[in-house]
């Protein structure tokens, strides 16, 4: 069984990050990370080519790295990652 990877790294490792899919490039800025039994709920907002914010649950053991492989999945394909709960565009 894998460790559970410290709330603070997480922010830590994943605040300020550049993500880049294909063209378009996001800033990573991390809102909050809180734990709860049920797993780990990161508030992230991306931004750069669209601007979103998203709540990602995911399991305590998950690394900063892993994080980002599902927020670029789902920037690639918003159905493939289902641990992306909830997309919030701000107005134009």
């Amino acid at each position: 069984m894998s460790k559970p990877v410290d709330a603070d790294r997480i922010f830590s490792d994943l605040d300020g990050t550049q993500l880049s899919v294909g063209e378009s490039r996001w800033c990573v800025r991390v809102y909050g990370v809180v734990d709860q039994a049920s797993g780990r709920w990161v508030e992230i907002g991306l931004d750069g080519s669209r601007q979103s914010i998203v709540t990602i649950h995911v399991e305590q053991t998950k690394s900063a790295p892993a994080i980002l492989r599902c927020l670029r999945s789902w920037l690639k394909n918003p159905g493939a990652c289902t641990s992306v709960l909830i997309r919030l565009q701000p107005a134009a």
